[in-house]
């Protein structure tokens, strides 16, 4: 989940230094050069992207019938982003 205070910036800077620790680094430079070139990226701010604070995620699943947790660390490359385990109440 993606809370409301971060953004792409921070997204791709994430991404460039997984890149770098893991030894893809020019292909992660390639991949971002080629989304910000794209439609991607003027579809992604016509449209907006979901974001969330964590109250308000663990409200919206609570309210689908869902009881939830966030967990310590995000499971991806970016550190900004959290996740939640939810199970059907």
């Amino acid at each position: 989940m993606i809370p409301p205070h971060v953004g792409a910036l921070s997204d791709g800077f994430a991404l460039l230094r997984y890149a770098k620790a893991n030894g893809f680094l020019g292909a992660a430079i390639i991949g971002l050069t080629r989304t910000a070139l794209s439609r991607y990226r003027r579809l992604r701010s016509e449209l907006g992207i979901a974001r969330y604070s964590q109250t308000e995620f663990m409200g919206k699943l609570r309210a689908a019938g869902f009881t939830a947790e966030r967990l310590p660390r995000n499971v991806e490359h970016n550190p900004a982003r959290m996740t939640f385990r939810a199970r059907v109440a």
